[in-house]
Order: structure tokens, then sequence, then C-alpha cells
């Protein structure tokens, strides 16, 4: 029987029923399986309490820092920690809506995968707030251009660590880099690894649900730092990043210097249109391209 450790990161986001809910999943299918927690410094004391609750459901560890790991680093502490040859990481902030969630990831487990993604879906929102959420929109446009037929076909850029199953090998042969100190890119980086080492991924309809949006501010500050987290790794990163082939072949036509000097100006009006009740795309996919040369 293969067993996993089922690998859950938060900061300051309660975890309590998505624990019970794979619990629960776990012990009615009498799987092998452990549950860890790794509570990133937490300074939400309600949140910590609820947290700490699940300790007394049996293999189920809570792991709680005092200190700001990061992203990279909790994740890292948390495989280390696990017992198991394959671990699941699912993000503290999603939810599960199969009943079968578990028991689909075991019956594609094989040893010709290094890593076996499951994907997400979006929470239904009202159409006025669907409206006005960024975050919502753009997760929105990008559900329907990335189908499991697209992922499969481009298995490293469509790879995502909020829904992850992978090997122990795998994972200790390639953690995650915890030079990462901040927000974003950890997982197209693990992707770029996996890819140079040939290993294989899949991708699979087995979905977690997403139903936690930032604020349209949370988002764009969110969204700042991770475009300045792929700056910092633009040389690993060129074949998977999209915007990152854009500016480099601006800079074959020695564009960038002229954009750069429009789009500076341009930032403000975008930023303002943003963080309204209506926010464009158009003008965030314009905004994180200006943004983005910008940084030096």
């Amino acid at each position: 029987m293969n067993c996993i450790s089922i690998l859950i990161p938060a900061r300051n986001v309660d975890v309590s029923s998505l624990v019970k809910v794979l619990h629960e999943q776990a012990e009615r299918a009498a799987i092998c399986y452990e549950i860890i927690v790794a509570d990133d410094a937490s300074d939400n004391d309600e949140v910590k309490a609820k947290n700490q609750s699940i300790q007394h459901l049996p293999h189920v560890r809570l792991m709680e820092f005092s200190h700001r790991q990061g992203r990279s680093a909790v994740r890292n502490k948390l495989w280390q920690a696990a017992r198991y040859e394959w671990f699941l990481f699912i993000d503290g902030d999603m939810q599960i809506k199969n009943p079968d969630f578990l028991i689909t990831y075991l019956n594609y487990i094989s040893p010709q995968y290094a890593a076996i993604c499951g994907d997400y879906e979006l929470a239904e929102l009202s159409p006025q707030l669907a409206q006005a959420t960024l975050r919502y929109r753009y997760e929105q446009q990008i559900k329907h251009q990335r189908t499991r037929s697209w992922r499969q076909q481009h298995p490293y850029r469509a790879f995502r660590v909020c829904n992850l199953l992978i090997q122990r090998a795998a994972m200790a042969a390639h953690p995650f880099d915890e030079a990462i100190q901040r927000y974003g890119y950890e997982d197209l980086l693990l992707a770029k690894e996996l890819q140079t080492a040939s290993l294989t991924i899949l991708h699979i309809d087995n979905p977690v649900l997403f139903a936690h949006f930032d604020s349209n501010e949370q988002f764009l500050r969110k969204t700042e730092i991770g475009l300045e987290t792929l700056f910092s790794l633009r040389s690993s990163l060129a074949g998977l990043s999209t915007l990152l082939r854009t500016v480099r072949m601006l800079q074959r036509f020695h564009l960038v210097f002229l954009l750069r000097a429009l789009s500076v100006r341009m930032l403000p009006y975008l930023r303002r249109n943003l963080l309204s009740a209506q926010p464009s795309l158009l003008f965030f996919k314009v905004y994180k391209f200006s943004y983005f040369l910008q940084i030096k």
C-alpha cells in the first residue's frame, strides 16, 4: 500500500476544517497516511487556537514556528519532517470538494511519475462581487485557458504547489529554493528543476477549491512582490514565463527603454482602475508588464 504524508503550510489561516475533512476521508478509506500542518509564525491568536485544536486527531501533527520561515523554507521543513514516500502539499487556504480526493490521488500513484498535479477550482461568488474582485477575475481567466489537455501539453508551465503530490526522491533531489524569501514563483522554479532533470509530471482533474480571495489592494501588492521575485529569477525562468519571453523579444528590437519611459507615467492610472469596483483584466496585464519594466 502506498502511504502519503499530507503537508499543509499555513500562516494566519484557520486550517482546522481542511484537516478534519482530510482526516475523515483518510480514516474512511483506511489508507496509510499522516497529516502535518506547519504554522509559519502566525500572529493571529484566534487562528492559532483553532489550529491547535487539530492536535487531538490521530495521525495529525502541528509544527509551530515562532519566527517566519518563508514559503519555501516552511515547505522544506514539512517534507523533512514527513515519514512516507509520497508528499501531498495542499495550501492552507484551500478546501476539499471531491469526497474521494485522497483515493483519486492514490489511484494515480506510479513510479513513472515524479509529481502529480490536481489543479484547483474557484468557489462561486455573486455576480457583483465577482465583477469587483480582481483576484477572482484573474483566476477565472486562467482557468478558462488552462484545461487539463493544455496542462498536460505544458506540464512544467502549468505546475502548481497548491495541490501537488510528489515523490520523496524528487523532492529530496530538488528542494524548494530557500533563497526565495518573498511571495511568488517558488513553484515555477521547482518545475524548472524537474524539467531539467527530465522528471515526468502528470496533470489530473482532482481539484481543491479556491475560496479565499484577497482584496484588490492585497492582490496588487502580492503581484508586485511576485514580479520582483520574478526579476531576481529571470535567468532561471526565462523559458517558463510569458512575461519574460515578451521582455526578451522587446529587448531584441530595442524597445524596452521607450516602453519603460511610457510605463512609468501609466502606472498611477492603471493602479487607480485596478483598485476600483470594476478592475480591467487588460489593465492588469499592462500593469504587470509596466511594473516589471521599472524594477532594477
